[in-house]
Formats: C-alpha cells, structure tokens, sequence
C-alpha cells in the first residue's frame, strides 16, 4: 500500500494534473472574486478532493489476467543498484513526510497547551463560551467537537454588536467543518511536499476560507453593521496568529486589505453564473476521471510492459536431493517504477517445496514501467532437473520459465 501511494504521489501527471486545478482556483479567487463571490469560489474547492477521487477510481472493479508476457533471459548475477537507489527515494521521502507530519502536531500540541482554555461561564447565541487569557481574538479550537475560544476580557474589548457579529463569524466556520477542510488540506500538502503549488494553494484556501465566511456573515446586513466588522476586523488582524495551523486566524496585511475591499461590495452571484460554474467543476471532473483511463490507454498502443532484469530462483537443495521436479504458478502487479507487487500463488506442484523459492525470485525481478498498476499478470516457473522436460501441465496462454538445476 505505501508502495502503490508512493507511486500515485510520484507520478508526475498526477502533480500536474493537481498544480493546474490549484492554480485554476487561486486565479479564480484574484480575477473573479468580484464577479463570481468568494463564497462560491471556497465551493469550487470541492473539485480538487472530489478530482483525486475521480483519479484514483480504478479501471475496472476486477482485472484481468494478462494473456503473456514477453520473454527476456533471467540473469543469475542480482544487480542491486536500481533497487537500492529507488528504495533510498522512497525512504527519504517517508522520512521527510513523518518529520513534517510530527512537526505539525507538535506545534499544534504546543499551541493546545498554552492556550489554557478555561471552562465555560455563560452562552452566547446558544453556544457555551470558552475564554483564555492566551488569545486576543476570537477562534474556534477542536475538530470534532469545535469550541469557541473568546479572549479572557472580551466584554471590554467588544461591545455587544460587534461580540454579535464574531459569533456569528465562528459560528459559520463550525457549520462548515473548516477545522476539518484545513487540516485535509494540509495533510495533503505533507503527502506531496515538494510540490510548492500546493503549499501556495494551501494559504490562498485559507485566505478564500475567511473571505467566504466574511460575505456569509455580512449577507443582508446594514452599512452600520458592515462598518462595525470592519472595525473589528481590523483590530482582530493586530493580533492574529498566523502560520500552518488549521485554526481559522484572520489572516496577514495582505489579507485584511482584501476582505476590507469585499466589505465595500458583497457579491451574491446571479442563478446562470452558478449554474456555469457547475457545469466548469463537472466538466472538470469528468476531465480528470478520464485522463487516467486516457493516459493508460495511449501508453499502452505505444509501449507494453517489458522484463528489465530477472533473478534466477534458487533451486531448493532439499528438492535437488530428493531429485523433486515441478512448477509454481503466480499471478502479480507491476507498479509505477516497475517493481512487482501483490504476488500471489496459483498453483503449485508438488505442494509447499518450491512456492518460497519462486516468490522470493519474483519479488526482485524489474520490469518497465507500468501505467495500469492494478492490471495482473501471469507466469509459471517449471523446476526441472538437469535437461529433463518442464512437469506436464495442461496448455496455458501465460509465460512459462524453466529452472533447471
């Protein structure tokens, strides 16, 4: 499985496919904000994780057996470099995605800890209210059972109005799980932490996040109570933290000169602009469940998975004693860097002599790359003694390998 992701993440279509829908938002967010709303376009974020889905769905629910396979003489010397070289990639990228994975929960750890959150005393707008002298705005703490942190003296900070509107802010982002948005997003930006596009789409989701939350909030209100959130707004910005966590914060500068900018016209987008930008993310989507099965379809007019280097099995000195003949039959997948995976046994004769031997030789044979990892493949390795004829089985469509001792 840490295979298979490693390739997924690796693959080089996949991070463009991924930096283009990232891009496409970002750009959507700085030329259209005015036309489309932020809040449809923080909907529009939906593509991506509904996209990865899409380009993760396999094929087909059960592959077929491949028919043959090409032959390609097996080396009886192991060559270990390739293999050596790939397992240190792989290596050092769980290293660097663990560290990074441990650096966010540590800091976040931290940051639970300081806040010293003390227990709620009264409610306000049917939410019990959490304060800490630790805090100077308003946040909302927790994932599965989010609070609303207020600063410890917020009844001197905040008149009542202004107190109201914050609320109501926070509230907002509870009802929308964004606690849990931000963190999906930020695990996915460790898993792919080389790409620099998913980190700058990361802190511009969080900036769409706030904008989004912003005209929800001010949907419908008076000049005199968009003029008092600004005001606040710009007093909560002073204080704000910012940085990877997955809290809601108010955001930097260059963040409050926009959502300042969005408070002068909140735009609520008309039924056609919201029903094209449906049909923009479908479209999208359908683009991306078929540029798999597209991509793997042109791969294989043009190239076909080919042996590379083949281990010779071991013929077990038991069976070479005993003068033991026969065959093991299996089935496996070919990965992205040519490796075989998921290797399974279909037959064997006789029974429990040379399965081990066969598995351990398959498991290091190289192929080239494969663009279908879920197709099978097939092939049957005869152990025979000296010249003697491959053990009698009935025809088969698949490869077939003598190891002679």
């Amino acid at each position: 499985m840490l295979n298979s992701m490693f390739d997924w993440v690796f693959n080089i279509n996949n991070q463009l496919l991924i930096s283009a829908i990232v891009m496409a938002l970002m750009m959507l967010q700085k030329h259209t904000a005015q036309w489309l709303g932020s809040r449809l376009i923080y909907n529009l974020w939906w593509v991506l994780p509904l996209g990865l889905v899409a380009m993760m769905l396999p094929n087909e629910i059960k592959p077929i057996a491949s028919e043959t396979i090409s032959y390609f003489r097996i080396t009886t010397q192991p060559h270990h470099f390739a293999p050596q070289w790939q397992f240190s990639i792989a290596g050092a990228y769980w290293c660097i995605s663990t560290v990074l994975l441990l650096w966010v929960l540590y800091q976040h750890y931290q940051f639970i800890q300081a806040l010293n959150i003390k227990a709620p005393t009264q409610q306000l707008q049917g939410q019990p209210v959490y304060t800490s002298t630790q805090v100077a705005t308003p946040m909302v703490v927790g994932l599965w059972q989010p609070k609303i942190v207020l600063p410890d003296d917020y009844a001197q900070q905040f008149d009542p109005d202004t107190l109201t509107l914050l609320m109501e802010h926070e509230l907002t982002h509870i009802r929308r799980f964004d606690n849990l948005a931000n963190l999906a997003l930020l695990l996915f930006c460790i898993s792919c932490w080389f790409n620099p596009v998913l980190w700058l789409g990361y802190q511009n989701f969080r900036k769409t996040q706030e904008l989004a939350c912003d005209a929800a909030v001010l949907q419908q209100k008076t000049t005199h109570q968009q003029l008092t959130y600004a005001k606040a707004l710009v007093r909560c910005a002073e204080n704000s933290r910012a940085g990877t966590l997955i809290y809601a914060y108010y955001g930097d500068k260059q963040t409050m000169v926009q959502r300042l900018k969005q408070l002068q016209s909140i735009t609520t987008p008309s039924l056609g602009v919201k029903v094209l930008a449906l049909v923009l993310a479908s479209s999208s989507l359908s683009a991306m469940a078929l540029a798999k099965s597209t991509e793997q379809l042109a791969h294989k007019k043009t190239s076909e998975v080919r042996p590379v280097m083949r281990i010779e099995p071991i013929y077990p000195a038991e069976a070479a004693n005993a003068g033991q003949t026969g065959y093991v039959t299996l089935q496996f997948t070919i990965d992205g860097r040519g490796h075989t995976n998921n290797i399974e046994i279909v037959d064997a004769q006789p029974k429990g002599v040379f399965e081990k031997s066969a598995v351990n030789a398959l498991r290091q044979w190289q192929y080239t790359s494969a663009s279908d990892t879920t197709k099978r493949y097939t092939v049957q390795l005869d152990y025979a003694m000296g010249n003697e004829a491959p053990s009698d089985k009935q025809k088969v469509k698949h490869e077939r390998i003598k190891v002679a001792h």
